[in-house]
């Protein structure tokens, strides 16, 4: 089935952006579940946590997916824009340097005292990224 293409752009805190012209937008809202977008949905906001989500290209005819470490997400009409932490495309991720975090976090939280609740949650965000972002390849 043949949709409507629109802009869709996603840009990281770091000022890395993508830019590209899609037929949807299929993700994942907290408290609300997986959600489709296209051309001519109503506005909306929402907040994004650590997850992955995919686009399909209209030129390219495929889908393109990214992994993101959280942010907000705004849909137009004829645009949707994601203000990401950070983000990669399925292609940009270094397979071991993800793996590499992964087991870094995991070593971090079994030796931290679970009393340093800010050393905890820094490792649990660490190790959920890693997770997100070995779930794409």
């Amino acid at each position: 089935m043949a949709y409507k293409e629109f802009d869709f752009e996603i840009i990281s805190s770091d000022g890395k952006k993508t830019s590209l012209k899609i037929e949807f937008l299929c993700i994942k809202i907290p408290n609300y579940g997986e959600r489709t977008f296209l051309k001519g949905h109503v506005d909306y906001v929402a907040s994004l946590d650590v997850s992955s989500f995919y686009v399909k290209e209209k030129e390219k005819g495929k889908h393109t997916y990214f992994a993101i470490s959280g942010g907000i997400l705004s849909v137009k009409q004829d645009k949707i824009i994601i203000l990401a932490d950070t983000f990669e495309t399925r292609e940009e991720i270094d397979k071991d340097r993800a793996i590499n975090e992964k087991e870094r976090a995991e070593k971090l939280l079994s030796q931290i005292d679970n009393d340093d609740k800010l050393m905890v949650e820094n490792a649990e965000f660490s190790l959920k990224k890693a997770i997100n972002r070995l779930s794409l390849l």
